[in-house]
């Protein structure tokens, strides 16, 4: 990442509104009350370190992200940035195969188009807890910081609640 930007994204956090028409298929009814049930809005520090250390970037921009910054071309910026071919990774799936990733420091999207290997498939997600590397609440512990003079706990709480008003 050139010097410039990385400057540019510290200490700066993101808002998002969870936005699952953006990227999965509303016709699947399970998809409709995941969005409608679980998931209300959330904010997180753009610089992520993950459990073992390593620094990268969340930008979740599919979730109706706002970048709370006065710089009027990060948004732009970064996501032309991250989003380059070069930084892609595109799988061909075949009969047997598995993908691992880091679900902080990286996003996924399936193609549209669906071979005869994507209908046939059977989908598990799983997340590991990963022991001897600090704490399993690492991710909030990081993002718990103040905005406004309240921290990013009772921020989370107040939109969430907010979200929910809002769904009555």
């Amino acid at each position: 990442m050139p010097n410039d930007l990385k400057q540019r994204i510290q200490n700066v956090y993101c808002e998002y509104n969870f936005h699952i028409t953006n990227w999965a298929l509303m016709d699947n009814p399970d998809h409709k009350t995941y969005t409608d049930t679980l998931h209300a809005p959330y904010a997180m520090w753009l610089v992520q370190k993950n459990i073992i250390g390593i620094e990268g970037v969340y930008f979740h921009f599919l979730n109706d992200a706002k970048i709370v910054t006065e710089d009027e071309t990060l948004y732009s910026d970064l996501k032309e940035y991250l989003f380059q071919e070069k930084f892609m990774y595109h799988h061909d799936w075949e009969v047997g195969d598995i993908i691992l990733m880091d679900q902080l420091l990286s996003l996924h999207k399936r193609r549209l188009e669906e071979d005869d290997v994507f209908r046939k498939r059977l989908l598990h997600r799983y997340t590991f807890r990963i022991t001897g590397y600090g704490s399993p609440n690492k991710i909030l512990e990081q993002n718990d910081f103040e905005v406004n003079h309240t921290t990013m706990k009772e921020f989370r709480q107040n939109i969430s609640e907010k979200y929910y008003e809002s769904k009555k």
